[in-house]
């Protein structure tokens, strides 16, 4: 298997990092349990889920973890919960995250919601997703009632998702 000792492996605080589940999960040949169309960003968007370097505009991801991102669906989404991510000198030079950096990363993979920036920076509410027939959709934050952003219906259990 690819990763063979703990000393070898890059780890976050809660467990084994990005690169290590898609090595082994592509060693056992179950690529398409990858995929997926709603991604809860690690640590609040820092760069280090990403890389180990920030990066000076835009964090560039390990191939594990770009991997991983580019498994996304078509109109998936990436929700960052974190403090609002301003792009502007002080929020480039931040040591916490979140960071910029990884923002625009992110952003290239599918659509990227922070949640203390929904629906505004001034009063933030959830920010909800319903399961439907057809997939994936976010509930307005006006509450009006899902906005479906799929074509395709959700795949069966068990069923690959390119199929």
């Amino acid at each position: 298997m690819p990763v063979s000792s703990t000393a070898s492996r890059s780890e976050t605080p809660t467990g084994p990092c990005s690169e290590d589940i898609v090595a082994i999960t592509r060693y056992h040949k179950r690529e398409d349990r990858l995929a997926w169309d709603l991604f809860s960003i690690p640590h609040h968007c820092s760069y280090k889920a990403l890389s180990d370097e920030k990066g000076d505009i835009e964090t560039t991801p390990k191939p594990g973890v770009l991997g991983l991102l580019k498994m996304g669906r078509p109109d998936a989404y990436l929700i960052s919960s974190s403090l609002p991510i301003t792009d502007d000198k002080e929020g480039r030079e931040r040591e916490q995250p979140p960071h910029v950096q990884a923002k625009k990363c992110y952003q290239r993979y599918g659509f990227f919601l922070v949640t203390m920036e929904e629906p505004n920076t001034r009063r933030p509410e959830p920010i909800e997703f319903v399961i439907t027939d057809k997939g994936l959709a976010r509930v307005n934050p006006n509450k009006t009632g899902p906005a479906i952003i799929t074509s395709k219906p959700a795949p069966r259990a068990g069923k690959p998702w390119n199929s």
